[in-house]
């Protein structure tokens, strides 16, 4: 069981990336943002319920987490950047680079 406190710095890590995302307004990140706001409500009910804690707990690390760091990624890459899967290297390997 998670205490008050840690539920508490999810909620505040949450915010913190709500406001990163401030400086860009796209229909990715109003999903995103309403994703993130939904899991923060979500942390702090588990903190004042804390017999719900460990549901809440098993959703955001098995389906939660997951889908948050996936729009994360397709939020952040950049058409026309080349990244290490498009160039078809590791970042110790070598290839030829295309965009995406």
């Amino acid at each position: 069981m998670l205490r008050r406190e840690q539920w508490d710095g999810l909620a505040d890590t949450l915010d913190l990336l709500m406001q990163a995302m401030d400086v860009v307004t796209d229909e990715h990140t109003t999903e995103l943002r309403s994703r993130m706001v939904a899991i923060m409500e979500r942390a702090l009910s588990a903190r004042d319920q804390p017999q719900a804690s460990r549901a809440v707990l098993n959703d955001l690390c098995d389906r939660d987490c997951p889908e948050l760091e996936a729009m994360i990624g397709g939020g952040i890459a950049l058409r026309g950047v080349p990244t290490a899967e498009s160039c078809g290297k590791s970042i110790s390997g070598s290839g030829g680079c295309t965009t995406i």
